[in-house]
């Protein structure tokens, strides 16, 4: 979960870089804007797996330690997170869809 999710965040960057170049308004150019700034607080706030370090794309990247808690916490917050970024997306592919 905690990969799909950060593959799923690495691909809304890239879409949301195109989105701005097609924008019709004002008003959609700001709901882009609001769109990077909740991934980016979403990339702030992801901690990571204990023991699961591991590689982006762009070289090696660490998140925040994870506090401690239980393993059904963890599994917990990984399905929030994951959720999240889905809606994210969402959102995203209803502006993308529309400049299509």
């Amino acid at each position: 979960m905690h990969l799909e999710a950060i593959e799923i965040s690495k691909n809304l960057e890239v879409q949301l870089e195109s989105l701005p170049s097609r924008a019709e308004d004002d008003i959609e150019k700001s709901k882009i804007d609001s769109l990077k700034n909740l991934i980016e607080i979403w990339k702030e706030n992801v901690i990571e797996v204990p023991g699961f370090a591991h590689e982006h794309a762009h070289g090696a990247h660490s998140h925040k330690a994870a506090p401690p808690m239980t393993d059904e916490s963890m599994l917990d917050y990984q399905r929030q997170s994951r959720e999240a970024i889905i809606e994210l997306k969402s959102a995203i592919s209803k502006i993308d869809s529309l400049r299509k």
